[in-house]
């Protein structure tokens, strides 16, 4: 009797101990839950980070066609300006709309960059959302084992539990001899 007894305390230990590695995965598992959330959603703030960039490009590129077109209209007005006397505001001007244009490009330079760059960091981070990481396969592994060995205490557990009468039946028949 005491053997049985030895058995359900440690096959109540064992299901005690599961319960609280499971508890553990579980907490583990809503952690990573968290995590993945909040990851998605910083994914989502750079993707609308890098389609305001695409349109900020955008815009800049047009405003750089039109000051080229501007400083083409203005070089070919200067050139007959200048046949005819040159005029020093239309000079002026050509030189304010060349720099501005170069201030662009340089600024659509800057922004392509920095949209390469947030394309590249969102790649890096889908891959990591897709890919489970080693915990995630470890936790996996673990919770199997532990889940086998659970079952394994349950089948010995009810093994015993028939077995309990026969031998209680036994004992009661010696001490009646």
């Amino acid at each position: 009797m005491e053997a049985a007894d030895l058995k359900k305390q440690k096959h109540n230990h064992t299901r005690m101990e599961a319960l609280a590695r499971l508890g553990k995965l579980e907490t583990a598992n809503a952690d990573l839950a968290r995590s993945l959330a909040t990851v998605q959603k910083n994914l989502k703030i750079e993707s609308n980070r890098v389609a305001d960039l695409r349109l900020e490009v955008e815009l800049k590129e047009v405003t750089v066609e039109e000051s080229k077109r501007k400083i083409s209209e203005t070089q070919q007005t200067g050139i007959h300006i200048n046949q005819l006397g040159a005029s020093k505001g239309v000079e002026f001007e050509r030189e304010i709309l060349e720099a501005e244009c170069s201030f662009l490009a340089d600024k659509i330079g800057i922004l392509e960059i920095k949209a390469k760059e947030l394309e590249a960091d969102i790649e890096l981070t889908r891959k990591d959302l897709e890919e489970p990481t080693e915990v995630e396969y470890e936790l996996k592994r673990r919770l199997g084992q532990l889940t086998d060995h659970l079952i394994q205490k349950q089948a010995q557990v009810e093994a015993i539990s028939s077995c309990y009468p026969f031998f209680m039946l036994r004992c009661h028949h010696r001490h009646s001899q």
